[in-house]
């Protein structure tokens, strides 16, 4: 197991220290030691930034011109030694990690299905996650981000997946993508590679499907969604979400390929019906049976930080969305948060980070969720990305309900001197802003 986290490293485990834009992780290889670590991968070009003579008998230590290339290279020596017999690859602009981890959950009982425990979805991501996979793994299960067109080719055809998974298209990075259809185009990437025998995918979304039923392709498909034809694929009949209080609970009824299943799993928010669907569509394309299906989808709890039902020190119900936010998925917890059944002495609280690389659309999109946002008793901005938007509408602002501030220090803070204790609480936001902080020091300790 590798780590690039000095802070995560236990004894045994291995460091490989990335030069960063902000941080070297050189600079904390003698954090690594003081943990357990016993193999480095280091850059030599950076030795002035540890102690070199640190290093005892129980070391071992590899010197690279390149750690992020070295890890990869070694992920891909490793891969070619275990062979998985089957590789999935999941993109998309919203909902990658729950899609993957039901998956995981659908597949994990017949098979030996390896993913990354955390949202490791970039290059370095990639290779850590093969790099701590045990050698008798049967599925390889990955998923794929992406700030800029190419990056999703790039780790296609380093991995070559033989089924793909796209779960939406939406407004996100698009600083780097340029427009929905420059989103559109990057996480297509995913269909490059040689191996590819299999595609799922959203059928609801209008560009996607244009896509695939443009494209000459000589993969299986397993479309999910409200519009797929009856039979064709994995179809949402019915989807009804339900909380009381304590325990989210989602109810679906599919067509899947044909045959009607229902299912039950406890996570928050109608938008779920999607990765329930996606579920059944992976589990029939490796041939589980249907009924286990519902059973194992039944299990699923969802990964920290997306949707994840907490409750607050001396009461109040604060739900954990802190891990990223785009229009898109920040529009979506909205809605979650408003169909809350409340009680008429509890407030709807919300502090939402900005939504990051959203490019020459930023301020547009920020405003328009702003509004969207006014129907929450109390709001908190948190972000530079707020901040020109909240000082346009200041003034039009009812009871000082919206605040602005820079940072989640501050947000909570600030938060803690406005909340009642029968107050609902609402976290979202891009990882920039670390709104985790806010969930932390706020959730009851268990």
């Amino acid at each position: 197991m590798f780590r690039t986290d000095s802070r995560e490293v236990r004894p045994g485990e291995g460091f490989a220290a990335i030069p960063g834009a902000s941080v070297d992780g050189h600079r904390f290889v003698s954090d690594a030691l003081s943990r357990g670590a016993t193999f480095f991968v280091l850059q030599s070009d950076r030795r002035d930034l540890f102690a070199v003579d640190s290093f005892d008998r129980e070391n071992a230590v590899l010197w690279v011109e390149n750690t992020e290339k070295a890890l990869e290279d070694m992920a891909l020596a490793y891969l070619a030694r275990c062979k998985p017999r089957r590789r999935i690859a999941v993109t998309g602009s919203v909902g990658k990690t729950t899609t993957k981890e039901l998956v995981r959950n659908v597949l994990s009982p017949a098979l030996r299905v390896h993913s990354a425990a955390k949202s490791h979805n970039t290059r370095i991501g990639c290779a850590l996650t093969v790099l701590s996979m045990p050698v008798a793994t049967e599925v390889l299960l990955l998923e794929m981000g992406a700030n800029a067109s190419g990056e999703i080719r790039e780790l296609t055809e380093t991995y070559e997946p033989d089924i793909a998974v796209i779960t939406e298209i939406a407004p996100a990075h698009l600083e780097g993508f340029g427009s929905i259809e420059g989103v559109l185009s990057a996480k297509w990437e995913i269909t490059c590679s040689r191996q590819l025998r299999a595609l799922s995918y959203n059928y609801d979304n209008d560009l996607l499907r244009r896509r695939v039923e443009t494209t000459n392709r000589p993969w299986r498909l397993f479309p999910i969604g409200y519009q797929v034809p009856s039979g064709g694929g994995v179809r949402i009949l019915h989807a009804e979400s339900r909380f009381d209080g304590m325990v989210p609970e989602l109810s679906v009824r599919c067509d899947v390929f044909g045959k009607v299943l229902d299912c039950s799993v406890p996570l928050f928010g109608i938008q779920h019906a999607y990765t329930v669907a996606f579920g059944f569509a992976l589990g029939v394309a490796f041939e589980q049976p249907l009924e286990e299906l519902v059973r194992r989808i039944g299990t699923m709890t969802p990964p920290q930080g997306r949707g994840v039902i907490l409750f607050r020190e001396g009461g109040g119900l604060l739900i954990d969305e802190a891990y990223n936010a785009n229009p898109a998925s920040l529009s979506v917890a909205l809605d979650n948060l408003f169909a809350i059944k409340k009680k008429d002495e509890e407030r709807i609280v919300a502090i939402l980070g900005g939504m990051r690389e959203l490019g020459r659309e930023s301020a547009v999109w920020h405003e328009r969720l702003l509004e969207k946002a006014l129907c929450c008793d109390v709001v908190l901005l948190v972000g530079k990305e707020w901040k020109d938007v909240y000082v346009n509408r200041e003034r039009s602002f009812r009871n000082n309900h919206v605040f602005s501030v820079a940072n989640a220090e501050e947000a909570l803070a600030v938060v803690e001197s406005l909340l009642a204790p029968e107050d609902i609480l609402l976290v979202k936001g891009s990882r920039y802003y670390e709104l985790e902080k806010v969930v932390r020091g706020l959730a009851r300790r268990t």
